[in-house]
């Protein structure tokens, strides 16, 4: 957007916090004793270690899930954790809402996804759906506005419910 202005300060400005950002987490990770090469390779054996969320031996708490990354088997990000969704009559989590695409979160879309399609690595640092990018990318999408408009709402649920029942894989 800023480029889209003419406004090539504040452009300088994003690269270099997003420069800022990158060059802490590349910290980060040597100090936990990763090497940051081989991120992509850790990742993939968190991918394999990731078990179905109903099979978690721990309680969870909602800051463990929202703004976690989703991504799929094949290691494709498919978007990040935006919210979680808790059925009123068992008060369980039912669904992710999982925000896809934008930048700086403007432009995003957001996909509902049922709990129980997800995996989780044993830390929480990421979830897996076992599906291709391109079922995430032509899931349907949800208002986030319009949660508490339970009528609308359900009406969403179900069409995604149906979605993802026939693409998601065991």
């Amino acid at each position: 957007m800023l480029a889209h202005r003419g406004d090539q300060e504040g452009c300088a400005r994003v690269v270099a916090e997003l420069r800022d950002l990158y060059t802490n987490y590349v910290g980060e990770l040597r100090q936990a004793g990763v090497d940051p090469g081989r991120v992509t390779s850790w990742r993939q054996e968190r991918i394999v270690a990731a078990q179905p969320v109903k099979e978690l031996e721990r309680a969870i708490s909602i800051d463990d899930v929202t703004g976690t990354q989703l991504r799929n088997t094949q290691d494709k990000r498919l978007g990040s954790i935006h919210d979680v969704v808790v059925d009123p009559q068992s008060g369980q989590i039912s669904h992710v809402i999982v925000a896809r695409g934008g930048f700086l979160g403007f432009g995003e879309n957001h996909v509902i996804v049922p709990w129980q399609a997800l995996r989780a690595t044993p830390d929480l640092n990421l979830f897996v759906l076992n599906v291709r990018d391109q079922v995430m990318e032509q899931a349907p999408t949800v208002n986030t506005g319009r949660i508490g408009d339970h009528s609308l709402f359900q009406q969403q649920r179900e069409r995604a419910e149906q979605y993802w029942q026939e693409h998601v894989k065991g």
